[in-house]
């Protein structure tokens, strides 16, 4: 299994069920035009795992709001923060490492960096 097919397995479902229904794209994309705050996927770099035949991927979730208030997306990013984030820790073979404010296609944003361990 890839590692954005694990992510559309476990991630994904959690994204798109109430009360979140957020968009997901399991793959980057540009953004002209939202309504509904999107999840996509980036799968950044592979690197060699910790055990002989295992590896690390480092994926990167740009979480993005269409607020265009900016007052208010900062408050609205804040908040999907903190319903994302405890999701992560539940996701089995799924590291968060770090998350940082940005932009994506002019659109306020979140990028989540999670690391998630493969074997051979």
């Amino acid at each position: 299994m890839s590692v954005r097919d694990y992510l559309n397995e476990t991630l994904k479902p959690l994204l798109t069920a109430a009360p979140l229904k957020w968009v997901v794209y399991d793959h980057d994309r540009t953004l002209t035009n939202i309504s509904r705050v999107t999840a996509i996927f980036v799968v950044e770099s592979i690197e060699p795992g910790p055990e002989n035949g295992s590896l690390l991927h480092n994926v990167v979730l740009v979480i993005v709001d269409p607020t265009q208030d900016e007052a208010k997306a900062e408050d609205r990013l804040d908040d999907h923060m903190e319903d994302l984030i405890p999701a992560l820790t539940a996701i089995p073979a799924l590291t968060f490492t770090r998350a940082e404010k940005a932009t994506k296609d002019n659109f306020p944003a979140w990028k989540i960096t999670v690391q998630i361990k493969t074997t051979a």
